[in-house]
């Protein structure tokens, strides 16, 4: 007896298992037919385990673009913050050339006493 097999076309739900593909030897279907006590975390078949692949790539492009802008978030304030650092720099260097001028009037001060 010849077997003739129609093309495979999804049209269903991606949760419904492929068992219409077995409906004659149902005994062959690994994914229809399993054991409901079974947890319902392990996929039982193809199209669950895609769907589960596809979220989970979902995910972690969510997961990707959320961290690119907390970079880009971070990688301003580091730039602000090394901004803010070398204007107190400069401010630094201005006060310490002021005492110093201070300083040198109070021994030419001193001096001439």
């Amino acid at each position: 007896m010849k077997q003739t097999f129609e093309p495979y076309s999804d049209n269903s739900d991606s949760s419904e298992t492929a068992g219409h593909l077995f409906a004659e030897e149902p005994h062959r279907c690994p994914t229809k037919y399993k054991e409901s006590t079974m947890n319902d975390l392990i996929p039982t078949s193809i199209e669950q385990k895609i769907a589960q692949a596809v979220e989970k790539l979902r995910h972690l492009k969510e997961e990707k673009e959320a961290l690119e802008k907390q970079v880009i978030a971070l990688e301003r304030a580091l730039h602000e913050k090394d901004a803010e650092i070398e204007r107190m720099a400069q401010e630094k260097n201005t006060v310490k050339s002021q005492i110093e001028t201070l300083l040198n009037e109070l021994d030419s001060l001193s001096a001439g006493a």
